[in-house]
């Protein structure tokens, strides 16, 4: 298995190195750390440009507010009373 740097990845993607280590600060790209090093697995990098690329992340989720299963938004505020719950914006 080879292991991607973030300086190569962002070669492939032409891209700022930058972006590459937000991309997997947001656990939207596949990685692993190597001691400090942060490695992207060629393999799974593969599979996530296969797929489309940023999906989002696990625990962020799209709710129709018409799906009649669907918690109100505020369901999780009422149940704690003193915790914040705020929506969760994709990055620009």
């Amino acid at each position: 298995m080879r292991l991607l740097t973030a300086e190569e990845v962002a070669g492939i993607l032409q891209v700022p190195k930058a972006r590459v280590y937000e991309l997997i600060r947001l656990k939207r790209l596949p990685s692993v750390h190597v001691g400090r090093l942060v490695r992207v697995p060629e393999e799974d990098f593969r599979a996530w440009i296969a797929t489309g690329g940023s999906p989002l992340p696990p625990r962020c989720a799209i709710l129709d507010p018409s799906d009649p299963t669907a918690p109100p938004r505020n369901a999780e505020a009422q149940s704690r009373p003193g915790v914040r719950v705020e929506r969760i914006r994709p990055p620009h």
